[in-house]
């Protein structure tokens, strides 16, 4: 077989692939839906590239019984490589940090003793959990702040606990921040996009709690911050 009629029918494959993954339309351009992903906006080139050699191929009259152009295997590997992407949808549970290895709190824990790990580890933020593993709020490096703005105080005391602060640690976040729950099989392509949406409005995206369905109810078994879309190689 040629290079030509297998890129051919390897692209057949892709588009097919991306429309059952990303639930498409037959009218919806697979080249403009995968160029607006986050995940694939390096590889707009190689999308495009790809698209156009099989517009040539299969849209132009062959020369003499034979196709114009004949695809590279560079070319070939390329959409082999666009497919394993495609296939390989990564969820939330695959970049998040296990709840394992979670730094959270108890509403009675000490909110000074906190901070100090929190600093010392370099946390943004942290979950508040029950003794069931479900969050109750996140305590964020804002939320001190407001605590003490609010509350005319200027220094912390050894006895307070997050119980005694849970006005400034609701999941709903304080104003121009956002959180969100989202299951564990969530792509993480739809967690951009909504972040992406949702930032328009609130300013800073801060933590995704996964759960198993998504609901709050539920146990913790993760969680996702900036950091760990950056280190998951999907911005």
């Amino acid at each position: 077989m040629s290079n030509a009629q297998k890129f051919i029918d390897k692209y057949k494959l892709f588009e097919s692939a991306v429309r059952t993954t990303y639930g498409l339309a037959n009218e919806d351009s697979v080249r403009n839906f995968l160029c607006r992903q986050p995940e694939f906006s390096r590889y707009q080139a190689e999308i495009v590239c790809c698209q156009e050699t099989r517009n040539l191929l299969q849209h132009q009259p062959m020369v003499r019984g034979e196709y114009p152009v004949e695809p590279s295997d560079k070319l070939i590997e390329t959409l082999d490589f666009l497919m394993a992407k495609v296939l390989d949808r990564r969820t939330c549970m695959d970049i998040c940090t296990k709840a394992s290895a979670v730094f959270s709190a108890k509403p009675s824990d000490s909110v000074r003793k906190a901070m100090a790990m929190m600093r010392l580890k370099r946390y943004s933020c942290i979950p508040i959990v029950d003794d069931e593993g479900r969050v109750l709020g996140i305590f964020g490096e804002g939320s001190i702040f407001d605590y003490l703005a609010d509350e005319g105080i200027v220094e912390l005391s050894n006895e307070l606990c997050f119980a005694d602060i849970e006005d400034y640690t609701h999941i709903d976040g304080r104003e121009g921040v956002l959180n969100l729950f989202v299951s564990h099989n969530y792509p993480v392509d739809k967690l951009l996009n909504r972040i992406e949406s949702a930032l328009d409005a609130t300013g800073r995206f801060q933590v995704a709690i996964v759960t198993n369905t998504g609901n709050k109810s539920e146990p913790l078994q993760g969680i996702v911050t900036p950091w760990d879309v950056i280190a998951g190689d999907v911005l």
